[in-house]
């Protein structure tokens, strides 16, 4: 799962971590720990070894002949010092670069503080993570220890998901749903995700949903993926938690669903949030079985316009970042009823209109009858590495055939609404502010004119049309009010 994090306060809970005893030494005598001086608050014995491990060799650093009669002390033999430093010297420039004395490294927590200070906080949270784990590698080479370790890993994620629960306020709900309960949603199979959007919609205050909270079923979904969601709806007052499209669980994955929602004594959160949604036509469903008594029988959908508005603003790129759509959205369906019209060309032209200003790549990822989420995101992966380090402005066309019947659903609110898309190994492609994604399609249409595939009514649309059409259009017969593009 990814849950964004301010690097600020990535930076705190990093900077305030004190090395955990080791377990494995109850039982034993604990060593004291060594108090590391600066040049300045060492005696005159202290520095005048300082001073004579300098001048051996010209090479040696003098924050390493610090460092050594820290460690062996003043009675130690000169070939002792001279040997740790030799063993502990660098073999490459420190990315910390040259430190005055005075703030030279006094333990291992003032290792961590000085790699945290030189790195500026307005730098991306990944550029601040690979330069604090190069300083861990080379500082590690010279004995020093715990900087990164896995306690200090545990720390840092404890601190985080307690600031998470402290801060803010709880998600405002739709007046028909309640906390406190597991609650089951009956809703068609053809609204299942506008159903789901309407119940985060009702509070535009509180954070857009993510992977975290809103958790697509299907039918390859394992005990494992459900029972850690489980743990953290069960854990979080504040927001709230959907399972969407339960009816496609398996009866081993159902079970764990019983078994922990009626073991719920010792949890300490009681006005937890968990909707479990479900498409009303499959009757025979066995989540439906287990909550039955739980239903809600009153549950609203929201206005289709209000839930496109809702989208358009989670996909709203800001002022300063530059785009060639024509609504400065981050995602655009590209459609048409009929083959021909255009939508290859004007997906060409979004994509010559960013090459004259920015750099970077045009991806292109045909869907042919079935979808195959293992295949996209090894496509993607393969152009683009893993999407947290492209520079460039990148575009990501999906191309989905006419007759591609089912999956398009999940793979647009996962990979568009959500904003990620995992694999059956739980690798996870995460979408970010610089790629642009173009969506094309021929979508199949119901009988009572909307896309067979729900998700492509709530994107930014661009519709192609027919000579004929466009003239009904200009002469005001269509009524139509949305954004039509012709080509002649």
């Amino acid at each position: 799962m990814i849950h964004p994090i301010a690097s600020k306060t990535l930076r705190q809970h990093i900077a305030s971590f004190t090395p955990i005893p080791d377990p494995l030494a109850i039982g034993e005598p604990m060593d004291t720990k060594v108090a590391y001086l600066s040049y300045e608050e060492m005696d005159q014995d202290s520095r005048d070894f300082v001073d004579s491990l300098s001048e051996v060799h010209e090479d040696f650093d003098d924050d390493l002949a610090l460092q050594a009669v820290n460690e062996l002390g003043v009675h130690a033999d000169m070939n002792e010092y001279i040997d740790w430093i030799e063993k502990n010297a660098p073999t490459q420039p420190s990315l910390l670069g040259q430190t005055d004395t005075a703030t030279a490294f006094r333990s291992e927590y003032d290792v961590m503080r000085q790699l945290l200070d030189s790195e500026p906080e307005s730098n991306p949270l990944f550029v601040q993570l690979e330069k604090l784990w190069v300083g861990f590698v080379e500082q590690t080479e010279k004995s020093i220890r715990n900087l990164l370790s896995v306690q200090h890993l545990v720390y840092v994620l404890n601190k985080l998901q307690e600031s998470k629960r402290s801060y803010g306020e709880k998600r405002v709900l739709p007046e028909w749903l309640d906390r406190g309960k597991p609650r089951l949603l009956a809703v068609k199979e053809n609204v299942t995700y506008q159903m789901v959007l309407s119940i985060y919609e009702k509070d535009r205050n509180f954070a857009f949903p993510t992977r975290n909270e809103i958790f697509i079923c299907n039918g390859n979904t394992r005990s494992e993926e459900v029972r850690l969601f489980l743990n953290r709806a069960l854990a979080d007052p504040n927001s709230y938690y959907c399972m969407v499209n339960c009816h496609l669980l398996s009866y081993d994955v159902c079970r764990v669903i019983e078994t922990r929602l009626s073991n719920t004594a010792d949890d300490t959160v009681k006005d937890y949030g968990l909707a479990f949604v479900y498409a009303e036509e499959k009757r025979d469903a066995r989540i439906r079985a287990f909550l039955d008594k739980n239903v809600v029988k009153n549950c609203r959908q929201a206005n289709l316009a209000v839930l496109r508005e809702y989208v358009g603003n989670s996909l709203k790129l800001p002022k300063n970042n530059y785009s060639v759509d024509p609504g400065r959205y981050s995602a655009r369906l590209i459609r048409s009823k009929r083959a021909g019209v255009g939508k290859s060309l004007q997906k060409s032209n979004l994509c010559s209109q960013l090459r004259q200003k920015l750099k970077g790549m045009d991806v292109t990822i045909p869907i042919y009858r079935t979808i195959d989420t293992d295949h996209v995101i090894a496509r993607l992966n393969a152009k683009l590495g893993n999407g947290f380090r492209d520079v460039g402005r990148n575009t990501i066309h999906l191309d989905i055939a006419h007759e591609v019947e089912s999956g398009v659903d999940e793979l647009l609110f996962n990979l568009i609404i959500l904003r990620s898309l995992v694999n059956s190994e739980g690798v996870v492609w995460q979408a970010q502010p610089t790629q642009y994604y173009i969506i094309e399609s021929m979508p199949l249409i119901r009988k009572d004119g909307f896309c067979r595939h729900e998700v492509l009514e709530l994107l930014p649309t661009i519709t192609c049309i027919t000579p004929t059409q466009a003239l009904d259009f200009y002469q005001g017969n269509s009524g139509k009010q949305c954004f039509y593009i012709l080509f002649l």
